[in-house]
């Protein structure tokens, strides 16, 4: 990062004056964002001497060096690719839902929900949700994401999925309720409009009786509130998700470099949801970090005819930091 000062500057007595200092970063060559609570902090001081007074003004700046990753798919293949900037992170998601049902255009207004399995202690113990919202939020603390789940689709909702800033430390973590324990961080950032909840799936996971799932159910229902406590506004979404026809990639999170692309082998067919949380958020907009398309593995025909059902990108791209 360059800071340049300005050269002069004529400011009368008793006065107060504004005056610009330019930031220039080179996104290639700075630390990129790991997707969770970090930013890279740049201060210091202008300095200003007429030969008998020195006055110091102090700058602070807060800076992520952005990714342009984005997702095609075709047939059994998901192609991620990164055009510019730094290091971009790739998550993917089985789509379960889209838009929600009360505002719009809103840090808390859904864009997309999908659902993945995952293992951590045993496999497929842990079920995570991963979410995009229509604009970035400064940081996920004032909010709280509350996560309704049906596990027989009686009509009556058994668990209670919570993400939520429950110490008070600027950190949400999820946990499931009526058990209440807090267990693992959400996977948001600062200036994000994406988010990864994950959660304890079966009850027979080597966590004992921590899960929202009983043994060997894989299907449930739900409805997300995606709540601002601030002024009580909120979005909702329902849907039914079932865990047996989960389109699995051969690897579903991972990091990418500028000028670079991959190809994920994927099982199933439907919509994914890919989450590209270092992706520069466009005046404040959160469609560019996140990603539709639609796959199938057992599709055999001409390419052109089963392109990819990415209709969020608008096709224009400014790259630069988040």
């Amino acid at each position: 990062v360059e800071i340049t000062c300005p050269s002069s500057a004529r400011i009368r007595g008793g006065k107060s004056h504004k005056l610009k200092i330019k930031l220039t970063m080179d996104p290639t060559v700075g630390p990129y964002d790991d997707a969770s609570h970090s930013q890279t902090e740049v201060d210091g001081w202008c300095v200003f001497d007429d030969g008998v007074d020195t006055l110091r003004v102090g700058y602070m700046a807060v800076v992520d060096p952005a990714s342009d990753m984005e997702a095609k798919g075709k047939g059994g293949v998901v192609t991620i690719e990164n055009e510019h900037g730094n290091v971009g992170w790739a998550e993917g998601f089985t789509l379960v839902g889209r838009n929600g049902l009360v505002i719009d255009d809103t840090p808390n207004s859904f864009n997309a929900v999908g659902v993945r399995t995952n293992n951590f202690a045993a496999l497929g113990d842990l079920v995570e949700f991963g979410i995009s919202t229509d604009r970035t939020w400064e940081t996920l603390a004032p909010y709280e994401i509350d996560i309704f789940v049906d596990v027989d689709s009686d009509g009556v909702d058994d668990f209670i999925l919570v993400a939520a800033d429950f110490f008070s430390d600027g950190i949400p973590v999820t946990a499931i309720f009526p058990q209440g324990a807090a267990l693992f961080d959400t996977g948001a950032d600062l200036n994000d409009a994406s988010a990864i909840l994950t959660f304890i799936g079966p009850m027979d996971s080597p966590f004992g009786a921590l899960g929202f799932l009983p043994p060997g159910d894989t299907d449930f229902d739900y409805t997300a509130f995606f709540i601002d406590l601030r002024d009580d506004s909120f979005d909702v979404q329902f849907g039914s998700v079932d865990l047996a026809q989960e389109i699995i990639p051969d690897v579903n999170s991972f990091g990418l470099f500028p000028d670079t692309e991959t190809d994920v082998l994927v099982s199933g067919a439907g919509q994914m949801l890919w989450l590209f949380q270092n992706n520069e958020a466009k005046k404040g907009k959160g469609k560019r970090q996140a990603s539709i398309v639609r796959v199938d593995s057992s599709w055999v025909g001409d390419d052109d005819d089963h392109d990819d059902d990415d209709d969020d990108d608008d096709g224009d791209h400014e790259h630069g930091h988040d």
